[in-house]
């Protein structure tokens, strides 16, 4: 009874809000001639246009006295600023407040930033309700980032791939970039459409243009698997992830660690892959003191102590890469071939080999990794900017199955099935003691997102 009542309150709550909102879109708040002279000002700084050289703090300055005047423009433009974090001293989530005095003001591209803030669940809590109701506010106006989250969701959805892929379609052929991504990943996929990397490669390439990091990423690597690539082209590939890493995706910052071990590495992604590391170690992602550690370990100037330093911080903050490598460095393997193989490695590599330094004689034997599936992002949230991990629990059974799977803390809830159901699927071998039998419990988290 209290489960039925709390579903009675929270869709009288889903309810009110609809109503409360639908009433605030009609108070459109119109800007003055001085709110419009500020907010050409402002986007004139904001992109430099007629010569202006790229100031985001004066323009978020006067986008905020723009706002003042009435213009739900300036209200959104500081949303985007203030979401992709590129104003100091203004916090990320701030953009909610902003996003939605655009909305209020009946700011379309406002409706579609709230729809994937609700959705993504980056900025605030996902929240369904409210997800569905600007996304259909945003639809209505003709939105293409409307049709395109909308797309994404029902592509993954049985019985409404064809109506999600003709919305996509309808959203990339207005520019949308991350429309076409979406569909470059289809095509390479085969998800939806038929398999078709010259088809991939081409839309990619549309996303590319229109400023997609991460279609920047996928292009370099789709390339990078074609066998007959020319020189020219290889140099492309380079260039793609470089800049992807240089923006912060992890994905192209290992693709291009690897490529370090395959030839001479150029000094522009020596350079891409630290700025990403330092980056990411700042913001407290653990990937990043390996990726330093191994910025220092190659190139001309190799400087391998700098390089162990990098390495400790790593271990300090629990990242398996650096444990991996300082792990085969103190077993004997020379600094560089140990990079080489981190490099290359997945997490179970290094699960079976920090489970070989534990089992002795007379005590536990621990799993090893026999089949270890890499998390899959859902479909209805693959082509969102989703990042994040859940930590999951198991035993080992005797069968080498992992049993009482749970999900012990999560960042996002749309990723715990997905989460749980990677985990049914491995296969390790069981722990022994004496050669017996002995359950063993395993806590481990699943990444999902930026490649790692």
């Amino acid at each position: 009874m209290e489960s039925s009542a709390s579903a009675r309150d929270t869709q009288s709550g889903d309810a009110g809000f609809a109503v409360q909102q639908q009433e605030k879109k009609k108070l459109v708040n119109p800007s003055t001639p001085e709110g419009l002279r500020l907010l050409e000002q402002a986007r004139a700084l904001e992109i430099g246009l007629n010569g202006s050289p790229v100031d985001l703090q004066k323009a978020f300055a006067l986008y905020q006295k723009a706002a003042a005047l009435g213009s739900a423009e300036a209200w959104y433009r500081m949303g985007v600023l203030a979401r992709d974090e590129k104003v100091d001293g203004v916090d990320a989530k701030s953009a909610m407040k902003f996003f939605k005095e655009a909305a209020d003001a009946g700011y379309t591209d406002a409706y579609a930033a709230l729809a994937r803030a609700y959705m993504e669940g980056q900025l605030t809590k996902p929240h369904v309700a409210k997800a569905d109701f600007y996304l259909n506010l945003a639809l209505e106006a003709g939105s293409a980032e409307a049709m395109f989250l909308k797309g994404s969701l029902l592509v993954g959805t049985d019985g409404s791939e064809q109506v999600g892929l003709t919305l996509l379609m309808e959203a990339a052929k207005e520019g949308n970039a991350d429309a076409q991504y979406m569909i470059g990943r289809m095509y390479r996929d085969g998800m939806v459409v038929g398999r078709d990397m010259d088809m991939a490669a081409q839309w990619l390439h549309f996303a590319v243009e229109n400023g997609s990091v991460r279609a920047k990423t996928d292009l370099g690597l789709l390339m990078l698997n074609d066998k007959s690539l020319e020189a020219g082209q290889r140099e492309e590939v380079g260039r793609l992830l470089s800049e992807a890493a240089d923006a912060g995706n992890g994905k192209a910052a290992y693709a291009l660690a690897k490529l370090f071990f395959e030839g001479k590495p150029s000094l522009g992604a020596l350079t891409a892959i630290r700025e990403y590391a330092e980056n990411a170690y700042d913001s407290g992602r653990s990937d990043g003191a390996f990726l330093m550690a191994l910025s220092h370990a190659v190139g001309k100037n190799p400087d391998l102590d700098r390089a162990l330093q990098w390495l400790e911080m790593g271990k300090a903050d629990q990242s398996w890469r650096s444990q991996y490598a300082l792990l085969l460095i103190q077993g004997g393997a020379d600094t560089v071939n140990a990079f080489k193989t981190v490099a290359s490695s997945e997490f179970k590599d290094w699960m079976n080999a920090f489970a070989e330094t534990k089992s002795t004689s007379g005590n536990v034997t621990l799993p090893k990794f026999i089949e270890l599936t890499k998390p899959k992002m859902p479909d209805s949230l693959a082509a969102l900017n989703i990042k994040g991990t859940v930590t999951v629990a198991f035993v080992v059974a005797e069968d080498g199955t992992p049993q009482g799977i749970q999900v012990l803390k999560s960042s996002h809830p749309g990723l715990n099935d997905a989460a749980m159901k990677t985990v049914e699927t491995w296969k390790m071998t069981p722990a022994t003691k004496g050669g017996q039998y002995v359950p063993h419990k395993i806590r481990i988290p699943i990444s999902f997102g930026n490649g790692q």
